[in-house]
């Protein structure tokens, strides 16, 4: 289980609301797992985790452009290996096992590490620099 720490905090209530979500479905989708269920019902979990991580990552790509972030296509491009990632993995369901929940916890903590704590963290800095909170956040 990959738990929320404060320290994933971009400072953001909304999009840290977002990030404690994600960990969710994929604790979710690892307690699916975990109980063998059937691989449909892990499926449509997955699919629910992949759905709500291009919606995520849709809604940083919108912030990006209101606030002329410099490293937008940096950071899109993180985010669509992020979800190239889920995909493989959602793909390789049929290997269904326990190397499938491992993969997923792997990607999650590298996700969280090292783009969460580095990139996010970048993008919402440079929102606070430009005092853009309330524009950025609350009119999408």
């Amino acid at each position: 289980m990959f738990t929320w720490n404060e320290k994933y905090s971009v400072g953001f209530d909304e999009i840290d609301t977002q990030h404690k979500k994600f960990l969710i479905l994929t604790d979710e989708v690892r307690d699916l797992i975990g109980k063998g269920e059937h691989e449909n019902t892990v499926l449509n979990k997955v699919n629910e985790l992949f759905n709500y991580a291009k919606w995520h990552f849709d809604t940083e790509n919108i912030y990006m452009k209101k606030c002329r972030y410099e490293y937008v296509e940096e950071h899109s491009n993180e985010h669509k290996k992020i979800i190239e990632k889920i995909q493989v993995l959602r793909n390789d369901l049929g290997k269904f096992d326990a190397d499938f929940g491992t993969e997923l916890m792997l990607l999650v903590k590298d996700w969280f590490l090292n783009h969460l704590l580095t990139t996010d963290r970048k993008l919402y800095n440079c929102i606070k620099e430009r005092n853009m909170e309330d524009e950025i956040i609350f009119d999408k």
